[in-house]
Formats: C-alpha cells, sequence, structure tokens
C-alpha cells in the first residue's frame, strides 16, 4: 500500500471536513503525493460513494482519504457512506475523524493470519516510520473452547507475532487478548491512545468482502483514524460474484 503517490479526498466543505483535510495534507506532503479534492456537496445527493470510487479507480488512486464527522459511530448519511466506499473501493481506505489524532501514539496494526496479512504490516511499519511512531501488533483471540485449548491458541498467536515482527526486522511491542475482536481491537486502540489503527480488509473472521465483517465495525467503532487495506483478490472476486448474482 505505501507510499500512497494519489489520494482522493471527498468533502463535503462542512468545518470538520477542512479540519481532516489538514490530516490529509500532512499525509500527502509525507508520500509526496499528489493530493485530489472531490467536493461530495456538487453533483446532487445520489449515490456519492459511486462518486468517491468511480474517481479513485478511474484516476488510479492508491487511497481514498474519507473524513468521518464526530467520534464513535457516525451519523447514518456519512455512516453509509463510508460503509459503501469500503465496500466498492479496490484500493485502500483512510478512515479520519475531525479531531486530530494523540500526538506520539502509536500506529496500531491488527494482524490475522491470513494471505496478504503481511501487506498490512508493511505499511503500517512504514507510517510508523514516517511520522515517528512507534509500531504495536496485536492479535485477538476468541474465548471458545477449554483452558488448554485457549492457552495453545494464545502461544501459536504470539509464536506468530514474535515471527513477523522478526521478518520486519525492526522493533515493535506485541501483545495477544481474549475477547470479542471488535471490542478487543477498539479498546487496544483506546487504551494505547493510537494514532492510527491498520486493518485488513475484512479480517480478523468476518465475511470477506460482506458489510457484516469485523473490519467495517471496526473503522465504524475506533476514536482514532483507521486505514482498511485493499481487497485480496478473493474479497474481490466475492464482489464479482455479489454482482452478477
Amino acid at each position: 500500500m505505501w507510499p500512497f503517490l494519489r489520494i482522493v479526498y471527498p468533502s463535503d466543505a462542512c468545518p470538520q471536513c477542512r479540519k481532516t483535510l489538514a490530516q490529509a495534507v500532512e499525509l500527502a506532503e509525507k508520500c509526496r503525493s499528489q493530493l485530489v479534492v472531490l467536493d461530495t456537496s456538487r453533483g446532487g445527493k445520489s449515490d456519492p460513494a459511486g462518486r468517491i470510487v468511480e474517481l479513485a479507480n478511474g484516476g488510479r488512486a492508491n487511497l481514498i482519504f474519507m473524513p468521518r464527522h464526530g467520534s464513535g459511530n457516525c451519523p447514518g448519511g456519512l455512516e453509509s457512506t463510508i460503509t459503501a466506499v469500503l465496500a466498492r473501493a479496490k484500493c485502500p481506505v483512510w478512515i479520519a475523524p475531525a479531531r486530530e489524532p494523540k500526538e506520539g501514539g502509536p500506529v496500531l496494526c491488527a494482524m490475522e493470519p491470513r494471505p496478504g496479512g503481511e501487506e498490512h504490516l508493511d505499511s503500517a511499519a512504514s507510517i510508523a516510520q514516517a511520522y515517528g511512531r512507534p509500531l504495536h501488533l496485536i492479535h485477538a483471540v476468541p474465548e471458545v473452547g477449554g483452558v488448554r485449548q485457549r492457552l495453545a491458541a494464545f502461544e501459536r498467536a504470539m509464536a506468530w507475532l514474535l515471527e513477523f515482527r522478526r521478518r520486519l526486522a525492526r522493533s515493535a511491542e506485541v501483545a495477544v487478548h481474549a475477547g470479542e475482536v471488535v471490542k478487543v481491537v477498539v479498546r487496544a486502540a483506546q487504551s494505547r491512545g493510537a494514532s492510527l489503527l491498520v486493518i485488513g480488509h475484512g479480517e480478523c473472521g468476518g465475511t470477506p468482502g460482506h458489510l457484516g465483517s469485523h473490519a467495517y465495525r471496526i473503522a465504524r467503532e475506533a476514536s482514532c483514524p483507521v486505514l482498511v487495506g485493499a481487497p485480496t483478490a478473493s474479497v474481490s472476486l466475492t464482489r464479482e460474484k455479489q454482482r452478477a448474482a
């Protein structure tokens, strides 16, 4: 994903969007990339997500930088636009609340043992380095099975995270937490004062590419900016089959 050479920034010219624009400009400067601002207040209110995705896909954007009004759950209209963009975009989507991220907070990367998981880890590491922030890796283990089964799952997850850190060849804090995935990831970001949460598309046990997957809930509920990685080939294939049905 990194660096993002062409960034699309949708804006309805409201005060919250103007505040978030400063974050997009800072990111574009660090990537030395082109920033394209799309005025969503023009051209009518029909399918704004479609216009955003069309501009991003047609212009070969590497990233869609979506402003989010307020913190926590979004108002209905904006929330539906963000959800629709996540469901249809071919590139990563950065979702940012209007308030500034916590100064010096770590970049938190939620990991899952699946194909393509390394890609968003590499991006998280690069972003942490570019912003001078520490890197944290976490994994959530569902509380299922007996004590021995959960302990074995913890040990496997920790060994897997440590192996990823070794391959990354840089320092990173690693942690494994038990519990429901969305709650674990959102709470970890809040308790650590994360400046950015990086997750894969449709990861952590959710149905790939489906609106009910964990990636959508995490992006909606986290109080810090969230970077959702590009969909993998399997997710893209699922989308095409759903459209053809």
